[in-house]
C-alpha cells in the first residue's frame, strides 16, 4: 500500500515537477482531509463495535456514506469557489467534479475499520492496497497518453477513490443477512466521541501540505509535500504494530485488567519507537541517492527536507500507535484533545519558521507536532517513559506478532 502511494508521488514529482507536486499535493489533501471530517469519528467507533463481535455493519455504514452526497456537493463548490480558484480552469473542473465524490473514501474508510475489528487483515491489506494501486495505474495511464496535468492528477484520484470504495463492500461481507443491525444514527452518536480524534489526526498529517501552498509558494510547497512522502511510506509500519495489538488492548481494557493493559502499552510504545527507528535509519541512509534518481534533479536542492522529514517519522509512528491504544480504551476524547494541542503546536511553528527556512521548517514542525502528541499520551496509557527508549529485542517481537497474526 505504501509503496503505491510513494509511486504516485514521486510519478507526480517527475511529470510535473516542484510547483505542479505541490498544487496536486492541497488538492489530494483536503481530498484526504473532508472525508475525514465527514466520516463523523465512525471509523474509530465502528472498529471496537468489530472487536466486540457485532456483525450487520456493512449495510449502515453504506447508507451513512450515500446520505452525505449532497454535503459533498455544496462542499465541493466552496472549495471551487475559495481554496481551488488559483488553479487553471481544467485543473479546477476536476477538483469539482471529484469533490463530488468525496463520500467515497467515507466509505471504504469505514469498512477498513470493520476488517480490522475483525481481524480481517489480508481483506483490510486489499483495501488499503487498492487505492494507491488504482492511483498508479490510472496515473500510468497519463504517462502513456502523454496526458499529465495537474487536473489529470485529480480525476485519477477520484477514480481510484470510487474502485476502493467497490472493493471493500466486497470484501466486507460476512456471510449475514444485512438486516436488523445497528442504524446509521447510532453509528452517528457512537461515533461522535471519537469525531475530534479523526479530525485532529488526519489534520496532522496532510493540513501542513495543504497550508504550505499558499504560505511557502508552489516549489517549497512541493519540496515539502514529496519529502513528506517518506515518513507516509515509513507510517505502514506503525499501522501494521498498532493493528496487530488493537483487539488484545481493547478486550484487556474491557475485562478492566489494569496490569495487562499497562504492559501491552509499554509493549506497543516500545515496538513502534524500535521498528520506526530502524526503518528512518535506513531510509535516511537511501536520500542521498534516492531522492535524485526517483524525483528528479528538480528536487536535489531538497535533500535537507528529506533528512528532516525521514527522522520526522518516529514521532509520527509512535504518535500513531499510541492514539490507536487509546482509541482501543475508549479514550477518543481524550486522544482527540491531545492531537488537537499537536496540531496547533505544529501550525505555529509552521507559521514561525516556514517563511523564515521554507520546506525544512515545515518538515521540523510536522516532526515537533507528533512528538508533543506521543508524550502527552504516555500518561494516559500508564506508561513511563523508559517506554520511549529502543530496544533491539522489540523489533524482533513486533516481527513475530505480525507474522503470527497474518
Amino acid at each position: 500500500m505504501a509503496g503505491f502511494g510513494f509511486l504516485s508521488i514521486v510519478l507526480i514529482a517527475r511529470f510535473l515537477g516542484p510547483s505542479g507536486r505541490g498544487q496536486t499535493a492541497a488538492a489530494v489533501g483536503v481530498f484526504y482531509l473532508a472525508p475525514m471530517v465527514l466520516s463523523l469519528g465512525v471509523p474509530l467507533y465502528i472498529r471496537r463495535l468489530a472487536a466486540s463481535g457485532s456483525r450487520n455493519l456493512r449495510k449502515p455504514v453504506v447508507r451513512l456514506a450515500v446520505t452525505e452526497v449532497p454535503v459533498c456537493l455544496l462542499l465541493s463548490v466552496l472549495l471551487y469557489c475559495t481554496l481551488f480558484a488559483s488553479f487553471d480552469a481544467h485543473a479546477r473542473l476536476a477538483c469539482l467534479i471529484a469533490g463530488c465524490f468525496m463520500w467515497t473514501p467515507v466509505m471504504w474508510s469505514i469498512l477498513g475499520s470493520v476488517l480490522i475489528g475483525r481481524e480481517h487483515f489480508a481483506q483490510f491489506m486489499v483495501v488499503q492496497v487498492a487505492q494507491p494501486l488504482s492511483f498508479v495505474v490510472c496515473l500510468t495511464v497519463l504517462a502513456a497518453l502523454d496526458c499529465f496535468s495537474v487536473g489529470a492528477v485529480v480525476y485519477a484520484h477520484g477514480i481510484s477513490n470510487l474502485a476502493t470504495a467497490a472493493v471493500a463492500f466486497i470484501v466486507t461481507a460476512d456471510g449475514t443477512v444485512d438486516e436488523d443491525g445497528i442504524g446509521c444514527w447510532e453509528l452517528v452518536r457512537g461515533g461522535g466521541r471519537f469525531l475530534l480524534a479523526v479530525v485532529t489526526e488526519s489534520a496532522l498529517n496532510r493540513l501542513d501540505q495543504v497550508v504550505a501552498l499558499p504560505l511557502l509558494g508552489a516549489v517549497e510547497a512541493g519540496y515539502y509535500s514529496a519529502a513528506a512522502s517518506i515518513p507516509s511510506l515509513l507510517l505502514a509500519v506503525g499501522h501494521a504494530v498498532a493493528a496487530s495489538k488493537f483487539v488484545a488492548i481493547t478486550r484487556a481494557a474491557r475485562s478492566d485488567a489494569i496490569g495487562e493493559s499497562r504492559r501491552l502499552h509499554s509493549e506497543l510504545i516500545q515496538q513502534s519507537i524500535s521498528v520506526g527507528l530502524t526503518a528512518s535509519l535506513i531510509a535516511a541512509l537511501l536520500v542521498p541517492v534516492f531522492v535524485p534518481i526517483a524525483f528528479g534533479p528538480s528536487f536535489q536542492p531538497a535533500l535537507i527536507v528529506f533528512f528532516a522529514c525521514t527522522l520526522s517519522a518516529v514521532p509520527m509512528i509512535a504518535a500513531y500507535a499510541a492514539g490507536q491504544a487509546l482509541v482501543a480504551n475508549g479514550l477518543g476524547a481524550a486522544l482527540g484533545l491531545i492531537q488537537g494541542i499537536g496540531l496547533i503546536a505544529a501550525l505555529m511553528l509552521l507559521l514561525v519558521l516556514g517563511p523564515a527556512v521554507g520546506a525544512l521548517g515545515a518538515a521540523l514542525a510536522s516532526g515537533g507536532g507528533f512528538l508533543i502528541v506521543l508524550l502527552l499520551s504516555l500518561p494516559l496509557l500508564r506508561c513511563n517513559v523508559s517506554a520511549l527508549l529502543p530496544r533491539p529485542g522489540a523489533v524482533a517481537s513486533a516481527i513475530q506478532a505480525l507474522v503470527h497474526k497474518a
